[in-house]
């Protein structure tokens, strides 16, 4: 899907979405790592339950999407101070060290694995010493897994959606390979709500991990 295409699919979506779900049990689970003050990407925010969280909770939050839907009418209802950049997350910009915690929840498993590596790297390099990445991606024990047309590896397309299906494996090496020590790995089965408030069982693979050294795209 181009990136006209993949923003007015978002668009669609979120207008669809009068309130916010609540936040999920990743950014609980999350935030027993770390205290305020920090500040936090969260990087495919959505309909911006988590970034909304962890503002509550007192971090200085910067909410990335590829939806202007998302940011700046569903996201802004809630009068929180939370900073906005729309984007694309293949051509998020971002500056090196300036964040304390990088976050995505359900954001990163749409792309190639090529794509995948290229955006992990951008994340990383912004991210301070020291600083936790926290990732959740659908994985290859999803009830989803292998629907669709089948695109390379683990990359299906179902229902105009492009989506990529992580073992634990690949998640670690991604880390690995990018400086940062892993502290949590595991798959995990979570109940989630879709937006018309129905009720599935999902799998994911959760990963949470700190830099060990600065990281600069050349």
């Amino acid at each position: 899907m181009s990136q006209k295409n993949t923003q007015e699919y978002w668009d669609t979506v979120y207008k669809k979405v009068d309130t916010v779900l609540g936040p999920t049990l990743f950014v609980k689970k999350v935030s027993t790592y770390f205290s305020p003050p920090k500040h936090i990407l969260d990087v495919c925010c959505g309909d911006g339950k988590d970034s909304l969280y962890f503002a509550t909770l007192g971090y200085t939050v910067t909410a990335t999407d590829i939806s202007a839907v998302a940011l700046f009418d569903n996201l802004q209802k809630n009068n929180l101070d939370i900073e906005r950049i729309q984007s694309d997350v293949r051509e998020l910009v971002l500056d090196a060290n300036i964040y304390d915690v990088v976050y995505s929840c359900l954001g990163l498993h749409y792309f190639s694995w090529e794509e995948t590596k290229k955006i992990f790297a951008n994340l990383v390099q912004s991210l301070k010493l020291d600083g936790y990445i926290c990732v959740r991606v659908k994985s290859i024990y999803d009830a989803d897994y292998g629907k669709g047309e089948k695109q390379e590896g683990n990359l299906f397309i179902s229902n105009r959606k492009q989506r990529y299906f992580f073992s634990k494996e690949e998640m670690e090496k991604l880390f690995f390979e990018n400086n940062i020590e892993i502290i949590c790995s595991e798959y995990v089965e979570d109940v989630l709500k879709r937006f018309d408030k129905t009720e599935y069982t999902a799998n994911f693979v959760d990963i949470i991990g700190k830099k060990l050294m600065n990281n600069t795209l050349y």
